[in-house]
Formats: C-alpha cells, sequence, structure tokens
C-alpha cells in the first residue's frame, strides 16, 4: 500500500476504533455526522478507483489537458504544500446519501484499498508522474498528486470526524 494512502487508511481507522453507533450517527445542526463523513471520502475512493478502472481497460494512453494558472496553484497548495481548504461544497456525486452505520467504516476501508490498487495499477502502466486524469476541481494531476490529495482530503475529514466524536 502506498505511503499516502496507508496513512489515511490508519487514520480512519485510529478516530473511528472503539466508536459506538449512536456516536457516528451523531451531528451538529446542519452539517455531516461521522458516518456521513465517512461515506462521502468512501464514495471518493470508489469514485477514483471506478475512474482508474476505466482507464485501465482503455488501450489508449489518457489524454488530459495541460493545467491552467489556478489549477497549478490548486495543485500546488494542495499536493505540494499540504494544504487543504475548507468551506467547500462536496459535488453531488460525493455526498452521503444513506449511511450504514453498521458497516460505514468497512466500506470505506474497502474502497480505499481498491483505490490504492487501481492506482498502483495506473502507476505500473504510466508511472507516477504521468497526468493520467483530471480532479473535478484540481484538474489534471499524476497518479503522485492523486494520492497526495486523497491524504489530505482524509486529513481535512478524519479532523472532523475527531471533533464530531469528541461532542457525542
Amino acid at each position: 500500500m502506498d505511503a499516502y494512502i496507508e496513512w489515511a487508511r490508519n487514520e480512519i481507522s485510529e478516530v473511528t476504533s472503539g466508536a459506538r453507533p449512536e456516536q457516528m450517527g451523531a451531528a451538529p445542526n446542519g452539517k455531516w455526522s461521522a458516518a456521513q463523513i465517512l461515506e462521502h471520502l468512501s464514495l471518493t475512493y470508489s469514485g477514483t478507483a471506478k475512474l482508474f478502472e476505466r482507464l485501465l481497460a482503455s488501450a489508449e494512453e489518457p489524454q488530459v489537458p495541460t493545467p491552467t494558472l489556478k489549477q497549478r496553484v490548486a495543485i500546488l497548495l494542495v499536493t505540494g504544500i499540504g494544504y487543504f481548504p475548507s468551506g467547500r461544497e462536496a459535488p453531488e456525486r460525493v455526498r452521503p446519501r444513506e449511511v450504514y452505520l453498521e458497516t460505514i467504516i468497512a466500506s470505506t476501508l474497502a474502497n480505499l484499498r481498491k483505490m490504492d490498487s487501481m492506482l498502483a495499477q495506473a502507476e505500473a502502466r504510466w508511472g507516477d508522474n504521468y497526468r493520467v486524469a483530471s480532479h473535478p476541481v484540481l484538474g489534471p494531476l499524476t497518479i503522485r498528486q492523486w494520492r497526495k490529495f486523497h491524504s489530505m482530503h482524509a486529513r481535512h475529514h478524519v479532523k472532523q470526524i475527531r471533533e464530531r466524536l469528541a461532542t457525542s
């Protein structure tokens, strides 16, 4: 497992260790619960895994545009410096839907493992510095940048999960 992805796995496992279902389901007004945050992460992992499955199934090399200046700055902030801005609303496709408290932790970790596997296969095929796919906000990313993005994204949300579990 890649070090960035392993870090995310360890952090998710650690923050949810011993959490009770009622804690996982509790949410402040207008905010997601810890379980909903995990569902969001799970959806991002499964979405990235599916994206890379499609890319790997194609005989052609991925063709992505050159990042714009705005995208280059965003990529540098998130995957270079490690700054993950807050306050951005999640795209509809990765918003929590129906969360099953009993299985959300296991499914999140399973989707993380699947994503890691797809990224490893893509890295073996194209190398880790080849821009393979565009992130909906950041733009064209290399495989290494995809990994770092998911690590920073997990860090951002693990902090929120800690806060939710501490107050419930």
